[in-house]
């Protein structure tokens, strides 16, 4: 079940990642958005973030082993949280039209990295399953 919900987030995060790479030439190629004299500071920024998806993409689908055992993997997964819930205040903060659009999915996924931290592996449940059924067998004796 862990598995496959992160898989689940490695392909909208794959998803995301053609979205930022698309959003990013549309800015690029814009002849208006150098008005304010920052089309390559948000070139650049734009660039980072979509390595960052790129990167959540990769260990999402191919490392999900690694994920759920190391502490690393779950502090990973801490940090994507916090980027799209970050990402989900950002999109109600500056951009009003179609806030929706991209609101809800950052959330979801926000919120889908959090339950997975929380979620047990199938090893800890087998555990806590056998756990209990010796509690019961000495409550029966």
């Amino acid at each position: 079940m862990r598995k496959i919900i992160l898989e689940i987030c490695g392909i909208f995060h794959a998803i995301f990642f053609g979205f930022q790479v698309f959003l990013t030439y549309l800015f690029y190629k814009n002849p208006n958005a150098d008005q304010f004299g920052t089309r390559h500071i948000t070139v650049i920024y734009a660039v980072w973030s979509c390595l960052a998806i790129l990167f959540f993409a990769y260990i999402s689908i191919f490392h999900s082993k690694d994920v759920f055992s190391t502490k690393l993997g779950k502090a990973t997964l801490v940090l994507i949280a916090l980027f799209y819930f970050i990402r989900a205040i950002e999109e109600i903060t500056f951009f009003q039209v179609g806030v929706l659009k991209m609101f809800i999915p950052c959330l979801v996924v926000a919120i889908l990295n959090v339950v997975l931290l929380f979620l047990p592996s199938p090893k800890e449940r087998q555990k806590t399953e056998v756990e209990q059924a010796l509690l019961n067998n000495e409550q029966i004796s």
